[in-house]
């Protein structure tokens, strides 16, 4: 079954001493009632069980909201159960006439107040670990990338997509339209009707004596060629889309299925861990390691958690290539194929 990120940083916290005995509450949301105005009112929302306290959620924010809260001009907080959770204590933290704990709630299935001024103690949200969960989710994120990079390089296309819909080259051009922008490494552009064009996509150096003899053919048509070459150049996902240059100019339009690997992007705690091969230990090694820096004088990762990490991200590589083993019934020769 698919690991949430919420999962692994729930091991990370066993591992750094912080055993998170409830779950942080969501930002709640905040939703003027009655009249709008233009006052700003931050809230945070914990979960309570027991004795047990959990750290303060994210902030959940109004800026229209009434200047003076009654009952009929108040703001409506809710948010997600937390499970396990016997009730929640609700802070305003900014707004209103004072701030501090303002509601406590004894039961577990009750997740909204009103605020219509209610009165405020002066106590503020607890802050029980050393790290927080977006510091913790910041971590996973980090590692989330280093095992992508590692998985692409076995090139088992564990991380591609097939567009069959935005690229295309035009007529007389020499660069595709439509190019994705997170496009990071081209796999394939072949022509997206392959029973209208059979003409081959070969990638070569913009610098090569292929490409530069193939721009110098001026424009041909689109079947009367075998082969037009393109060159990925500039940046490419994340800073943005690259250009693929092509050569010859096509004499006519052409539709493309361009074959990439998209760059990764940052997962949320409910998310699912998008990394291959029964990462969640070595994703959960990362974040420790990393996440002891904190406690060290000289503020680098723990080396001993770093060592774990790397044993367990070879062992993910390895386990990922091949990822076919079945033996083809013609094996092609050396100087034979495209």
């Amino acid at each position: 079954m698919p690991t949430t990120l919420r999962k692994i940083l729930r091991m990370a916290r066993r591992e750094l001493h912080e055993e998170l005995l409830l779950e942080v509450p969501a930002a709640p949301t905040v939703t003027p009632q009655g009249t709008p105005g233009t006052a700003t009112y931050e809230y945070v929302v914990t979960a309570v069980a027991v004795a047990i306290e959990s750290d303060g959620s994210p902030i959940g924010a109004t800026t229209t909201g009434a200047a003076t809260l009654t009952g009929s001009n108040f703001n409506r907080l809710a948010w997600t159960a937390v499970a396990g959770a016997y009730g929640y204590k609700v802070y305003r933290i900014t707004g209103g006439p004072t701030q501090g704990l303002i509601a406590t709630i004894a039961s577990g299935s009750t997740v909204t107040v009103d605020d219509t001024g209610l009165a405020a103690s002066a106590v503020t949200p607890p802050h029980i670990n050393s790290w927080s969960d977006a510091e913790l989710l910041d971590l996973g994120n980090r590692g989330v990338r280093d095992l992508w990079r590692r998985i692409n390089n076995v090139y088992q296309d564990h991380f591609h997509t097939v567009d069959v819909t935005n690229v295309s080259l035009a007529a007389g051009a020499t660069k595709l339209t439509g190019v994705p922008t997170d496009v990071f490494t081209v796999r394939k552009i072949m022509p997206r009707d392959l029973t209208a064009h059979r003409t081959q996509f070969k990638p070569r150096a913009y610098d090569s004596w292929e490409f530069e003899d193939a721009l110098a053919r001026g424009t041909v048509g689109v079947d009367d060629v075998d082969v037009f070459y393109y060159a990925v150049v500039k940046a490419g996902a994340p800073v943005g889309a690259p250009d693929i240059l092509v050569a010859p100019k096509p004499g006519g339009a052409v539709d493309l299925t361009l074959v990439y690997v998209p760059t990764v992007v940052d997962v949320g705690t409910d998310d699912t861990n998008p990394i291959p091969g029964e990462s969640d230990l070595a994703l959960t090694a990362y974040i420790v390691a990393f996440g002891r820096a904190k406690e060290r004088e000289d503020r680098m990762p723990d080396p001993a958690w770093l060592k774990v990490y790397e044993a367990e991200a070879e062992k993910i590589v390895v386990a990922l290539d091949p990822r076919q083993t079945q033996e083809p019934d013609v094996v092609e020769g050396m100087f034979e194929g495209g």
